[in-house]
């Protein structure tokens, strides 16, 4: 698959593959504007990272993601109550300035708490036409932060600073 985004799905990856993370996207995923997805299941642990391109321009960043995270998590394995998903998602926008999508904002966005089926638990945003990105994330960084830490890494492999 050859993607305008292409560096950043390769470098997120990349950084996601150190952690035992695995590529698991197949073009059913596109009708969700997911272009990546990057999922780590062991006996104890269920988290997936999706990357999505949105196709409308104007939308607002917490609804989006709180309706995707519903989406996606009907093409995941999971079972209620025993092995929910930790989601992180990367949204690709092209108006990072806009309110809802400063640094300070997107931390609301996450869940606070779980659902035991899938926890919204990071929200990166990155416009990439101006190679920026910003993020929030939320409780349970015990597991959860060091693939955090990867997802941004990735994100600044691929050209992209901190707002």
């Amino acid at each position: 698959m050859s993607h305008e985004l292409q560096p950043l799905i390769d470098s997120v990856g990349s950084e996601l593959a150190l952690h035992g993370f695995r590529n698991r996207w197949r073009p059913a995923l596109s009708a969700l504007d997911c272009v990546a997805l990057w999922r780590l299941c062991t006996w104890n642990v269920n988290r997936a990272v999706a990357l999505l391109m949105p196709a409308q321009d104007d939308f607002l960043i917490g609804p989006y993601c709180q309706r995707m995270k519903w989406r996606l998590l009907w093409r995941m394995w999971f079972v209620p109550f025993f092995y929910e998903v930790g989601l992180q998602v990367i949204v690709v926008d092209n108006a990072l300035d806009a309110s809802d999508r400063g640094a300070e904002s997107i931390g609301t966005h996450v869940d606070r708490f779980s659902n035991q089926m899938v926890t919204l638990q990071s929200i990166f945003v990155v416009e990439w036409r101006r190679k920026q990105f910003a993020s929030g994330r939320t409780w349970g960084q015990v597991i959860t932060g060091r693939h955090q830490d990867a997802i941004a890494e990735g994100i600044r492999a691929a050209g992209c600073v901190a707002n």
